[in-house]
């Protein structure tokens, strides 16, 4: 029997994906209104927030991990999860190279 990377909870089909350790992302600058809010939150959780040309780059802590979403739009979605629990949502335009950071839940 072939097996399937699918398994199904009620209506909805998960995959059933790996999840990959992730250290670090590049990212545009965050709006200016909330970018020392941001960053601090993010320090808060140990990651790292350093201004580079016109970008950021966050570093996560050891033990951080992503796992990629689907469905699958035009970019690939990932949620990132730290060693505390706390989550963000990476977004990946291929087309750009860009990465987004979105913060999940207190903001």
């Amino acid at each position: 029997m072939q097996k399937s990377f699918f398994s199904y909870s009620g209506m909805q089909p998960q995959l059933n994906l790996p999840t990959y350790p992730v250290t670090t992302l590049i990212v545009p600058p965050f709006d200016p209104t909330i970018e020392v809010s941001v960053s601090k939150l993010l320090e808060e959780h140990r990651c790292s927030v350093k201004k580079e040309q016109g970008a950021f780059t966050v570093t996560f802590p050891v033990g951080t991990w992503k796992k990629e979403l689907f469905p699958r739009t035009a970019c690939e979605r990932y949620r990132i999860t730290l060693p505390d629990g706390f989550q963000l949502l990476q977004d990946y335009d291929p087309m750009r190279d860009l990465n987004l950071l979105f913060l999940m839940g207190e903001c």
